[in-house]
């Protein structure tokens, strides 16, 4: 069984076929200007992982900068459009591989100033439950490397 999750989190049973709903103009957003979804559904935590992604029968290679319940960043030259669907499968420190389908929602161009990589946004839009566990089970164990809205890493005393 699949799940999809919902803008609050919460699982929802999924029907065969797209099963998605549209994303709205109010929802998309590229680079920083979220002014309306800076309120994320989880924390995010500090996670640098192996990823690969596959969007449009076109395969990529990346890392996470962080990951939540509902989400992950992964730094990538990939430039699909928003609202692109993706396949991801992400490695996991203990050598679980995490699989997903989920939906670009926003994108970062590269700032070598800022010492920022190109990357995406994704939000994962079908996990098993047992990916979801295991997502769970590893931001769980992340507590530390908390991230606040702006990318600054919080730690915890």
């Amino acid at each position: 069984m699949l799940w999809k999750w919902n803008r609050t989190t919460e699982p929802v049973s999924e029907r065969r076929g797209t099963g998605r709903r549209p994303i709205s103009s109010e929802e998309t957003y590229s680079g920083w200007d979220r002014s309306e979804n800076s309120e994320r559904a989880d924390p995010r935590y500090e996670a640098r992982l192996v990823a690969s992604l596959e969007i449009a029968d076109a395969a990529y290679v990346g890392f996470t900068e962080n990951l939540s319940e509902s989400g992950v960043f992964v730094s990538t030259q990939a430039r699909p459009a928003i609202g692109s669907e993706v396949s991801l499968l992400i490695a996991l420190p203990d050598l679980a591989l995490v699989r997903a389908q989920g939906t670009v929602r926003w994108l970062r161009s590269a700032s070598p100033l800022q010492g920022q990589p190109a990357g995406m946004g994704i939000r994962f839009d079908h996990l098993t439950p047992l990916d979801a566990v295991r997502i769970h089970e590893f931001v769980q164990a992340r507590q530390s490397k908390k991230i606040d809205s702006e990318g600054a890493c919080l730690r915890s005393a």
